[in-house]
């Protein structure tokens, strides 16, 4: 798959009065879909599982925008493109290294440019983090 062919409307989790809100839809919708769940990254070969953790830490510090990208996450972490890894920056012996990804995904018409981030621990890959680079 094409990682620009991810499409999203941005409205998947509903019309939301602030951010608060939309954080806790998007929480409702992985622990319903995506936790414990596993996908596999084309480019990469690697499988990669969501967990309470990295979905914890990728919407709490989100905004608008990364909180809508969570029911389009499946899509990218299946078509993402691999961009290597580095060792864990804290030295941590349970994380072997951190693997990052690249994504395009259009939302609502808007093309943005999506990190995302894994760790691989000796039991195999979790999503830690998904983040907007930038948009184009």
């Amino acid at each position: 798959m094409d990682s620009t062919l991810i499409t999203l409307t941005g409205d998947e989790l509903g019309i939301h009065a602030n951010t608060k809100e939309l954080r806790h839809a998007a929480m409702r919708y992985a622990e319903q879909h995506l936790i414990g769940h596993e996908f596999t990254n084309a480019d990469s070969g690697h499988t990669i599982k969501v967990t309470r953790q990295g979905m914890k830490h990728a919407l709490y510090g989100g905004n608008a925008i990364e909180l809508r990208l969570t029911v389009g996450l499946p899509a990218i972490l299946e078509c993402a493109k691999y961009q290597g890894a580095e060792p864990d920056r804290l030295g941590r012996e349970h994380i072997k290294a951190a693997h990052k990804y690249h994504a395009t995904v259009l939302v609502g018409g808007e093309r943005l440019h999506i990190g995302i981030v894994t760790r691989e621990r000796h039991n195999g890959y979790e999503h830690y983090d998904h983040f907007v680079i930038g948009a184009k």
